[in-house]
């Protein structure tokens, strides 16, 4: 017989926590000693579509505790030269131009509200959050450098899962 997995919240406390702009996690535990987290990041992961693998290691040698695995972008932030562009699932693309794109990331990621009752022993390790990288050249919007920044790589990358396994 298969045990019915135990979901938190419960539908009714996610739908009085539920409101435009917030997000409610969502989790439940899977026993997945079979798989490594490349298999099921493999498994889960939609094929062509933004997804992330992040491994832990200790001194480079020693695997840590976690690996997590991400996908279905909530929101996307891509920054070049100056500009952001925003995308969100159903929702339009929105481009924000600012002297200082770092201030576009932040008005973007403080609409996003985390909405949890949960002590930090009782929910998982990571509920939320935005993953990809800040380039190198993003240092151009706050210093004078020689050269030309690289064309082909954006300077601010992000985007912050709809769902993620840890």
């Amino acid at each position: 017989m298969v045990t019915p997995l135990a979901i938190t919240p419960d539908r009714a406390t996610l739908r009085a926590r539920a409101r435009p702009g917030q997000i409610v996690p969502v989790w439940t535990e899977v026993l997945a000693d079979l798989q490594t987290p490349v298999s099921a990041f493999l498994k889960l992961a939609p094929e062509g579509r933004p997804a992330f693998l992040l491994e832990s290691v200790q001194g480079g040698e020693r695997w840590a505790a976690y690996s997590f695995l991400g996908w279905d972008p909530l929101v996307t932030l891509v920054g070049r030269r100056g500009r952001l562009e925003v995308r969100g699932p159903g929702k339009a693309r929105q481009v924000l131009e600012d002297a200082d794109p770092l201030r576009g990331v932040e008005r973007v990621l403080t609409d996003l509200s985390l909405v949890t009752e949960e002590t930090p022993a009782t929910r998982p390790r990571l509920l939320a959050g935005a993953v990809g990288y800040l380039g190198y050249d993003l240092v151009r919007g706050f210093e004078r450098l020689p050269g030309e920044a690289a064309a082909d790589l954006p300077e601010i990358n992000l985007m912050v899962p709809g769902t993620v396994v840890v």
